[in-house]
């Protein structure tokens, strides 16, 4: 272990010491020491990181979820009246990954309540102090907020690979902000998903939120992976060591699956920045338009009812009709719900389209 390593697990150790008031021995530390005693140390840091926004992103069988348990845990016990949630895909897939595997068998193992501070049904727990930690699920965004109750100190939003994008913002955005306040917690977990793109993945490139990314490898509470690996690898002769299902779940590499889309969408090759833009509002309509690239001759058009009569969208597109390799999104023009926008709402995009890119009314009026 060299020297910068040993300080900084020496700074956690610190920060995590025991306290008086905590069942003897119960710390952040020896919670990451499991079983074996052996020091999780990407756990350790997780669980002492003193920031607002986290985002936990690792292999399966890292030690996320143990992670989880141990911080809510030991922060709900070490601070009376505090009130945590945790939030997977559904309830029941909040019991079988937390509340009946780690959570329950966690609070035992150190004390921390009785079995009769836990209530089955609505899968609260409150501690003697007054502490509450909840477990639920996201498939009914109605209920989330007045379940959650009063203010929350921490919430997390579990197997945030698999939550619908628009959901995890909702969460992360307007639902569970509220709660929180200016002090609490959120963090966003799961494993690299298959695809590098949604709500989830690009929070790795928001500064505001800390960062902690680790595998299987990483946990010294799960024996032999490389066994394990093999062990897959010889079960799906159809996979290699650089598939990347497996660099994803076992290794703990952001492998990006082109198979994983209709299209076979690559973020990376498949955006662009334009060299310029200009945002405008135009009627009902919210237009955002880009300068065009340079080669690009032929605009079309798209207009698209976003499946309510009472909103519209239009996307214009453009490429170069001689080469014919690469179709640029050139502008979009929304309206909000309810708008119900007119014919000439939508005409005057088309002439403010008409009046950037050139073109007769017609070809922007008109099917081509």
């Amino acid at each position: 272990m060299d020297d910068e390593l040993a300080a900084k697990i020496e700074e956690l150790l610190d920060l995590t010491a025991g306290d008086s008031t905590l069942p003897e021995g119960f710390t952040l530390e020896n919670i990451a020491r499991g079983l074996n005693g052996a020091l999780h140390v990407p756990q350790l840091r997780y669980m002492g990181s003193a920031f607002l926004r986290i985002l936990l992103m690792c292999s399966r069988r890292a030690g996320k979820t143990w992670g989880i348990g141990g911080r809510y845990a030991y922060r709900s016990v070490a601070t009376p009246g505090g009130n945590r949630a945790y939030i997977a895909l559904t309830k029941d897939q909040a019991r079988e990954i937390m509340w009946e595997p780690i959570w329950k068998p966690l609070c035992a193992a150190w004390g921390l309540c009785s079995p009769n501070d836990h209530n089955e049904t609505r899968m609260v727990t409150t501690f003697p102090n007054g502490s509450r930690v909840r477990f639920t699920g996201s498939d009914d965004l109605r209920h989330i907020a007045t379940e959650l109750g009063a203010a929350l100190d921490e919430a997390t939003v579990d197997e945030s690979q698999d939550q619908p994008s628009d959901v995890l913002k909702a969460l992360a955005t307007k639902i569970l902000p509220p709660a929180l306040g200016n002090r609490g917690v959120l963090t966003l977990s799961g494993v690299y998903p298959e695809v590098h793109a949604g709500y989830y993945w690009n929070r790795r490139e928001v500064d505001a939120w800390e960062k902690h990314y680790f595998s299987m490898f990483d946990n010294p509470h799960y024996p032999e992976p490389q066994t394990v690996v093999a062990n897959f690898l010889r079960e799906n002769p159809n996979l290699t060591i650089d598939s990347p299902i497996v660099q994803r779940d076992y290794y703990g590499n952001p492998v990006y699956d082109e198979s994983a889309t209709a299209y076979r969408y690559h973020s990376a090759r498949m955006t662009y920045t334009p060299e310029s833009s200009e945002r405008m509002q135009l009627g009902p309509f919210r237009c955002t338009w880009a300068r065009q690239p340079a080669g690009c001759d032929r605009v079309i058009v798209g207009i698209d009812q976003a499946q309510r009569r009472d909103r519209f969208a239009m996307v214009g597109h453009t490429w170069d009709h001689v080469r014919k390799d690469k179709l640029y999104q050139l502008f979009e023009a929304v309206t909000e719900p309810g708008a119900d926008p007119t014919e000439s709402d939508w005409l005057e995009v088309c002439k403010e389209a008409r009046r950037r890119y050139g073109g007769s009314m017609e070809s922007w009026s008109s099917p081509p």
